[in-house]
């Protein structure tokens, strides 16, 4: 009973979708329970904690469409109807301050908490909108439900409702049992949860707790269209093809299937662990689409059939510029002691660099031909191969990934299609291709580009000129850096505090960060895919006194790896940092919000970043800094730590992308 009477009475629900060119829907929904007369720890009754947390929303919803649903607000708990206590005061419609200031400023505390029926007629309201805009959901409380509903499985059927919405919760001043009821909602609905506990955490978490769900980035697929389909039903390739380096004995289109007969083409200083297993300017026979594919997102398939019996052997799919400009996904076979690895490569040839990832389908030979598609996907500066093929061991048929390579300035190649020996002497192999398809994918990226009021700097790097403007480059490396929906860099070898190995491409803003305190947020999207790799952001001044904070991965003993975020201090020859591990994500692809807050001379670190729970996201606090003599710029960046994997030759090239920055002064 004492926890009961304790409880702040205010649950808030606001439905955020991502920032864009239409309005977002924003439905505030306040629990005016009785308990919101009682007084918080810090002494401030409960009701005047809201409604201060409450009035300090609106340079956060000026730019929506608004409403306000109250409940508990006419009738005691004691009363008949208090759980159906509920009243849309304020349709949403776009947001007028003065109507929602007098809306909060009358609140009086009175009845129950029916969470799960405000929920309900949440999604009657949100159902009645355009479908199109993304809403997000925020619930406030001090307890749990009082009126028999379960709000977990509400916020679940939200979530199936038919169009996006996110529930996120804050908590306040909750005992444990309550707050596993509240992370359920939130994990149902999505979104994230977060505790608040006293009147000052409530005012800090309202508009943080706003921000993060305009921060969100949402890609989906608006159409995909067929650009090319080739079933090879003609003894004639036609004008649609042209043959490189062409040995007429060894390529034709028959019975509606293309057959490449593998050739020798190695070159003795290409080592089959980069992925080269053939020398690209000697390699005969490379069938080649005639015009290059025009689109910025897009999919490359072909079937093929190839018995692997030798060393060498393989064959490819490739997206090619020309010789030495070449993303390919290949099945061939590998050195493995005295047998041979019959192995997928991603791999990519930039002039004289080379970086590949490889994936291994199994040992020996085949005893018959491997049957399986090969499929090359390109988002942005990204290119992911994909092979769908039958597991050796289970014999199932499935879409595995092989792995992805970052290639700024690839942006118009030309399909092709190969086979090759890689090792001098080796029987010959034919390969079949067949049902080759590019398809262009519309896509439609969301992400919050409304820039907010107290912003003393904002970016989501889709303007080159702007970004020439505000930012400077230290040793850069075009291959290794572009932007496309936003700021790609690649990794590169350096270390953080090292002049003789200096960071590459690491982007510095071209201005003064606030005076006093200030607050940084950075979104941005990566991958971790094996040992050392670090991206993230800094703050900057030189090679000797700079705070990193980043996404990073560490050798976990022999080939495995672990990620973790972490804080990391350079002062002169001394590297010091805190981490806090994050396993769960390794090998997937991850949305962070990286914020550095300085208040004084300390700097503190915080992530917004998957838990754990499944569609969970919550703020991780990294560490805390000191620096006394420092006045940094903002950078970003990404390198691998070292040049090499244990046991696997070159890192791995790894990606990020920075989609959106705000800088803004804080008192």
């Amino acid at each position: 009973m004492k926890n009961q009477l304790l409880r702040l009475a205010l649950t808030l629900i606001v439905v955020l979708p991502i920032a864009s060119a239409r309005a977002a829907d924003i439905l505030v929904i306040v629990d005016s329970s009785g308990s919101m007369q009682e007084s918080t720890p810090d002494g401030v009754s409960r009701i005047d904690a809201a409604k201060s947390a409450l009035l300090g929303l609106p340079a956060s919803l000026r730019d929506h469409d608004v409403g306000v649903m109250l409940f508990g607000h006419r009738t005691t708990s004691r009363q008949a109807g208090a759980c159906q206590d509920i009243e849309l005061r304020l349709p949403i419609a776009p947001f007028v301050e003065a109507e929602y200031q007098l809306t909060i400023a009358a609140l009086q505390p009175l009845g129950a908490t029916p969470i799960a029926n405000s929920l309900l007629l949440g999604r009657d309201v949100l159902l009645a909108r355009q479908r199109e805009t993304q809403k997000s959901v925020i619930v406030v409380t001090d307890g749990n439900e009082t009126c028999g509903g379960d709000p977990v499985e509400v916020a679940k059927m939200l979530r199936e409702a038919g169009f996006n919405i996110k529930i996120h919760v804050v908590g306040f001043d909750v005992d444990r049992q309550q707050e596993m009821q509240l992370r359920s909602i939130a994990s149902a609905g999505g979104g994230e949860y977060v505790l608040a506990r006293d009147a000052s955490e409530l005012r800090k978490a309202l508009p943080e707790m706003v921000h993060t769900a305009l921060r969100t980035t949402v890609v989906e697929e608006l159409e995909r269209r067929e650009l090319v389909v080739d079933r090879f039903d003609s003894d004639d390739l036609g004008d649609e093809w042209t043959v490189i380096r062409p040995d007429f004995e060894r390529y034709a289109a028959v019975d509606g299937e293309l057959l490449i007969v593998s050739q020798h083409s190695d070159d003795e200083n290409n080592s089959p662990h980069l992925g080269d297993w053939h020398d690209t300017d000697k390699t005969k026979n490379v069938v080649q689409r005639t015009a290059p594919i025009v689109a910025n997102e897009y999919e490359v398939s072909v079937d093929l059939d190839l018995a692997i019996s030798s060393l060498g052997q393989g064959a490819a799919l490739q997206l090619r510029a020309d010789d030495h400009h070449v993303i390919e996904l290949a099945y061939s076979a590998h050195p493995y002691g005295n047998n041979i690895e019959r192995k997928f490569t991603m791999c990519k040839i930039l002039g004289d660099h080379v970086a590949s990832v490889a994936s291994s389908l199994a040992t020996g030979t085949a005893s018959d031909a491997d049957q399986m598609t090969l499929k090359i996907v390109k988002r942005g500066l990204v290119f992911t191969g994909f092979v769908k093929i039958a597991d050796p061991k289970t014999g199932k048929v499935e879409w595995r990934e092989v792995g992805l390579q970052a290639a700024p300035g690839f942006e118009s190649a030309h399909p092709a299609l190969i086979a090759a020996n890689g090792w001098e002497n080796r029987p010959e192999a034919t390969a079949t291709f067949d049902h080759f398809m590019v398809h262009e994918n519309v896509l439609k990226r969301t992400v919050s580009d409304t820039q907010p009021e107290d912003a003393a700097f904002f970016t989501v790097f889709d303007n080159t000129a702007a970004f020439e403007n505000d930012f400077v480059i230290l040793d850069p490396s075009e291959m290794h850096m572009g932007l496309n929906r936003g700021l790609n860099i690649v990794s590169q070898y350096g270390i953080p505090g090292d002049e003789s190995d200096p960071l590459k491409n690491l982007v510095l803003l071209n201005r003064e960060l606030p005076k006093g305190n200030y607050e940084i947020e950075v979104q941005a999207t990566t991958r971790l895919t094996n040992q050392n790799s670090d991206v993230g952001i800094a703050l900057f001044q030189d090679h000797r006194s700079a705070l990193f904070l980043g996404h990073a991965a560490f050798g976990g003993g022999g080939y495995n790896y672990d990620p973790q975020l972490q804080f990391e201090k350079v002062l002169g020859d001394e590297r010091t940092g805190t981490r806090q591990w994050l396993s769960h994500v390794r090998g997937k692809q991850v949305t962070l919000v990286f914020k550095i807050t300085k208040r004084g001379r300390k700097y503190t670190a915080e992530v917004y970043a998957p838990t754990e729970k499944k569609d969970e996201r919550a703020w991780i606090r990294i560490g805390e800094q000191t620096l006394l003599r420092f006045q940094p710029r903002l950078g970003f960046y990404a390198w691998n730590r070292s040049a090499e994997t244990y046991g696997r030759g070159p890192a791995h090239e790894v990606n990020i992308c920075f989609e959106r920055v705000v800088v803004r002064p804080i008192d």
